[in-house]
């Protein structure tokens, strides 16, 4: 979340730097799993919309999760439920 926040105030900033424009922005993809992020921070979207549009794939994937955890209650993630209910 933290990571989403600086790339969105450092496009809004400095629009021509062309964050996303250099050899680390592979890096980016393999960590965020997708360039859905990127496209929304160049679009303008705010960093509160941009998780709020990921909160229903984060349920999915959480529940889909339940499935290959192996101890009780490892499913509740700290993070996540923070995320959905701050």
């Amino acid at each position: 979340m933290t990571q989403i926040a600086i790339l969105a105030t450092l496009t809004k900033l400095y629009p021509d730097a062309g964050i996303f424009n250099t050899d680390r922005v592979k890096n980016f993809y393999r960590a965020i799993g997708t360039d859905k992020i990127r496209k929304k921070i160049e679009a303008g979207w705010t960093v509160d919309r941009i998780l709020s549009a990921g909160k229903p794939e984060l349920l999915q994937f959480l529940q889909l999760r339940k499935n290959f955890c192996c101890t009780k209650g490892h499913h509740k993630n700290r993070v996540a439920k923070n995320f959905l209910y701050p």
